[in-house]
């Protein structure tokens, strides 16, 4: 069913554009197919459920015509990110070792959150190629966040450097090499990784991190690595206690299953990302599970190494990353005004992405009676829940709203020299009125780390890591 309407679609962009012809046309048809049908899984169900004719894209019309009507808008937009991806494809290639001269690629979507139109992470691969992921968001974090970590990786004689990155010339993409989650088969050295564990997590405090969660960590072989620093020098919120810092990083996290420390371990609570999924069984669920063994080691016996059974690692990691960060307050803080430009761009999450998440498949269920009331119903209760400032301008919901129209995930950003206007891709929408500009504030939160009581430090990272994680949720 998906199929004969991925390939009318296609059909089109085709013969639109002619750079198209550079991807595998199947891995087209893939990109097309994925968002189709993340916006019609719940009308999928529908048909397998009350149907017994399921052939023929005819078959959409009775269940679900507004749902249609938004996939094929939205796959006009969706297009226009391949168009850019195979653009930064071509110039990646230019400027590279890759010669793509005469070669079909293939491009296929990443599973992260799709924004600004259905711009989300590509994985570029092809003959004579590494996999390659193209990231639509600024470099300049990544690049910044990369040198920190080469400085602390020769000091404490550790290896948390994450790959190379190529960047864009006007700092619209970049590209990085593509890294998978561990082979449990292959040895790891559990204490190694649970003490990078703890300096990332001393990383993520001193620059002012927040969303490291479970999925924005992967581990190759002994090495942590942060594969999406988009929120970094997040420091927006005056008077947090070191606890409430630690636990908004991700590494410490309010929900300990979500935790890229602890979180993915327990067998009694099912860890599920918010998203619809249709079951063998043909109903409709909501779940998206995060694998139970995300980003562990496995041990000789076949179990999965748990952090609190390494807890003297962690601390000692943490200790040690965080000790480099004092002693160097003052080089860092230097290095961040030459470093950082002012237009350096820090994301800014005004809700949970789960948030986001859950209105659009709301959105996507396929209410025929009155489709327009039940947006309008879902889209009220939304305004008014799950926002973290004190309070937000009717622009800012409004752009969430017409992100969320068009099944984007909202997204904002800040720039570092300025003191905390919120810009969206229609404009400026809301003003956090900071003391100091994003850089400043970064840099004050520099300088006081020697100020902080470090026991505060430890203190709750050890009661983080005694949450019985069996329990929670249950």
């Amino acid at each position: 069913m998906l199929d004969e309407l991925a390939e009318k679609i296609i059909a089109g962009f085709l013969n639109d554009c002619n750079k198209f012809h550079k991807i595998n046309k199947q891995s087209l048809k893939n990109i097309v197919k994925a968002d189709l049908f993340e916006i019609l899984q719940p009308t999928l169900s529908t048909l397998q459920f009350h149907h017994s004719d399921k052939s023929g894209p005819h078959s959409f019309s009775s269940v679900s015509k507004n749902l249609i009507k938004i996939a094929e808008e939205r796959l006009g937009r969706v297009i226009e990110a391949v168009e850019a991806a195979v653009d930064a494809s071509l110039y990646y290639g230019n400027h590279t070792l890759w010669n793509h001269e005469g070669k079909v690629f293939d491009l296929n979507a990443l599973s992260g959150d799709s924004h600004r139109g259905g711009f989300r992470p590509f994985l570029l691969t092809g003959p004579g190629l590494k996999p390659t992921v193209i990231k639509f968001a600024d470099p300049r974090p990544y690049q910044f966040l990369a040198e920190i970590l080469k400085r602390l990786s020769e000091a404490l004689s550790v290896d948390l450097n994450p790959p190379a990155c190529f960047a864009a010339p006007d700092n619209q993409w970049y590209c990085v090499d593509y890294v998978a989650e561990n082979d449990h088969h292959r040895p790891c050295d559990p204490s190694l990784l649970m003490f990078g564990m703890g300096v990332l997590t001393s990383v993520a405090f001193c620059l002012g991190f927040v969303d490291l969660h479970l999925e924005n960590i992967i581990v190759k072989d002994n090495k942590p690595i942060i594969i999406d620093p988009e929120c970094i020098f997040y420091c927006f919120s005056d008077g947090e206690s070191v606890s409430e810092r630690l636990l908004n990083t991700g590494f410490l996290s309010h929900n300990v299953h979500l935790s890229a420390l602890r979180g993915g371990i327990s067998s009694a609570v099912p860890l599920y990302d918010f998203s619809m999924c249709v079951d063998e069984d043909g109903f409709l669920r909501y779940k998206k599970p995060v694998s139970s063994h995300r980003n562990k080691v496995k041990l000789a016996d076949g179990s999965y190494a748990d952090p609190c059974n390494y807890r003297n690692e962690i601390l000692a990691g943490y200790h040690a990353g965080y000790r480099w960060f004092v002693e160097n307050a003052d080089q860092l803080s230097e290095f961040i005004i030459e470093n950082v430009p002012d237009d350096f761009r820090v994301r800014f999450l005004a809700r949970k992405t789960r948030h986001y998440a859950s209105v659009i498949y709301m959105l996507n269920l396929p209410i025929e009676e009155d489709y327009n009331l039940w947006m309008e119903y879902v889209l009220k209760r939304f305004r008014n829940s799950g926002f973290f400032p004190e309070s937000i301008s009717e622009k800012l919901i409004n752009a969430e709203i017409g992100d969320i129209k068009r099944r984007d995930i909202p997204y904002f950003w800040t720039r570092a020299g300025e003191n905390g206007i919120v810009t969206h891709q229609s404009g400026v929408v809301h003003h956090l009125n900071l003391k100091g500009t994003v850089r400043s504030r970064a840099i004050n939160h520099l300088q006081m780390l020697r100020d902080l009581n470090f026991d505060e430090h430890i203190r709750t990272i050890n009661n983080f890591l005694d949450i019985d994680i069996s329990l929670v949720g249950a």
